[in-house]
């Protein structure tokens, strides 16, 4: 709320339509002030309606970026070195080879083990069939696919 009053004292024209409508304007008060707190930095809105704010004019449907909003920056891939991958163990460097990986890579190269050489259990898609390289990293002769992040963890090091 604080945030609101303090808009509204910065923005003498928009308080004037709050006085003059406070009904109208109040049903989507809630909404704006949480869009103007809001930590997310870039934000597109539509104007519903032409209006002039703080001296600049907007025509209804008119796409304009929240005030003062800068475009988020898109983040750098990830990248895995020598430092940052993990040396797989011989039983898993018989799968997926044995340059370091990272958990993810890992996890990828483990299921393009698996589609390559049809290991996925015909009946129950979430499960997978160890070949004679998979059952010793496994410890089992089948796995669900949701046991096999925390297996690979084990063979990772």
């Amino acid at each position: 709320i604080s945030i609101g009053m303090d808009l509204l004292s910065q923005n003498p024209d928009q308080r004037k339509i709050w006085q003059d409508d406070l009904d109208g304007v109040c049903a989507t008060a809630v909404d704006e002030i949480v869009r103007v707190a809001s930590p997310v930095t870039y934000m597109r809105r539509s104007v519903t309606h032409d209006l002039t704010l703080s001296g600049h004019d907007f025509a209804k449907d008119d796409k304009r970026v929240q005030a003062g909003a800068e475009e988020a920056k898109p983040k750098a891939p990830r990248k895995t070195t020598a430092a940052s991958g993990k040396q797989p163990s011989a039983a898993l460097a018989a799968v997926i080879g044995s340059d370091a990986v990272s958990r993810p890579e890992a996890v990828k190269k483990l299921w393009d083990y698996i589609k390559a050489n049809g290991l996925q259990d015909a009946a129950d898609k979430r499960k997978v069939n160890a070949d004679a390289k998979l059952e010793p990293v496994f410890g089992k002769p089948q796995v669900t696919m949701f046991e096999i992040a925390g297996v690979l963890g084990k063979h990772l090091g």
